[in-house]
């Protein structure tokens, strides 16, 4: 009667592992998974019917030699298990609970993967709308000239601090666990204006009136030459450094880099963009991109305070653009740098 009992028990707690499992594996298996889950769902649905035929035979004191479905045969002598019947119910028992306990950490497992891989989408989204929102932005700029003249803008020269220089200093309402940023600063403002300087005015672009080269450089941009599209907004720059579409010009100076992954001069373009034009419309755009670039250069607490400026000083910055500084701050591990 004992083993009779302690049987009856575990299959009342077997049925409900199974009912719950089965369900874990129908809601949570990923698509990729969906056939191995359909089969492992059946299983647990047929020993839960073998489960329920056993308890309803020892309920009934069921005597062996009856024809009935039990998971490993019909009972012997009586209305009680023999001590070889009951020894091998209760190690298919056992069985089964380790069945369970495997199908459960399948389940976590894809559950696990699952979770991964919709952040891996989320991201590449947010990445896919900022871009498009770029694009969007950029070519309206080439046609209608839309960005606003930055209100006092001081030329490159005044904006960038000299090299050594704290940042923090430059920016007094930073905390000072942003100054890493700064730490760039001389020698990006040097390379910048190196790469500038080598670009020989006019050389990569046609003539006509400012806007119009602008648009030329942004056609080049949108055929994906990004060498041309490279050579024609410095060539922009160096000829217009205090137009309206200057910063515009820079931050795609700098994407043209990055898409080439020459992550080296990306983050010089940027982060000049940044601390030359910081009233223009790309300014948001040029500290995501810098702090991009930086994780891609393997320097996380430079990355880091990029994006945690442009909630700061850029409150009014797109969703996408906050959203993505946001996700790449979880993923980089931002507050424990």
């Amino acid at each position: 009667m004992r083993s009779k009992g302690w049987i009856m028990g575990s299959g009342r707690r077997l049925a409900a592992a199974l009912l719950v499992g089965a369900s874990l594996v129908a809601l949570q298996a990923p698509p990729a998974a969906a056939q191995d889950a359909r089969e492992l769902s059946a299983r647990m649905e047929r020993l839960e019917r073998d489960l329920q035929v056993l308890q309803r035979q020892l309920y009934r004191g069921e005597v062996g030699g009856a024809q009935q479905s039990a998971p490993s045969g019909g009972f012997a002598g009586g209305g009680e298990l023999s001590g070889d019947m009951a020894a091998r119910l209760q190690q298919r028992l056992i069985q089964i609970e380790e069945l369970v306990t495997k199908l459960t950490g399948r389940v976590e497992e894809n559950q696990y993967q699952v979770q991964q891989l919709s952040s891996k989408v989320d991201r590449f989204v947010d990445d896919i709308d900022f871009r498009l929102q770029e694009l969007e932005k950029g070519g309206g700029a080439a046609a209608t000239a839309e960005a606003a003249p930055a209100q006092g803008q001081a030329p490159a020269q005044a904006a960038a601090p000299a090299a050594g220089s704290s940042n923090s200093a430059a920016n007094p309402g930073l905390a000072p666990g942003q100054g890493t940023l700064g730490t760039l600063g001389g020698s990006a403002a040097q390379g910048q204006g190196s790469q500038q300087a080598a670009a020989p005015a006019g050389a990569a672009l046609p003539a006509g009136a400012p806007e119009e080269q602008y648009k030329y450089a942004f056609g080049l941009l949108r055929k994906n030459d990004y060498p041309s599209a490279a050579k024609a907004f410095e060539a922009f720059l160096a000829q217009h450094p205090k137009h309206d579409l200057a910063g515009n010009a820079q931050y795609w100076l700098g994407e043209t880099y990055y898409v080439q992954n020459s992550f080296d001069k990306a983050a010089v373009a940027f982060l000049e963009g940044y601390r030359t034009y910081p009233k223009n419309s790309k300014a948001p755009d040029n500290l995501l991109k810098l702090g991009l670039t930086m994780a891609n250069l393997k320097k996380d607490r430079e990355a880091c305070a990029a994006f945690g400026r442009i909630g700061s000083e850029y409150p009014q910055a797109p969703d996408a653009i906050k959203r993505r500084a946001q996700s790449e701050s979880q993923r980089l591990n931002c507050g424990a740098q």
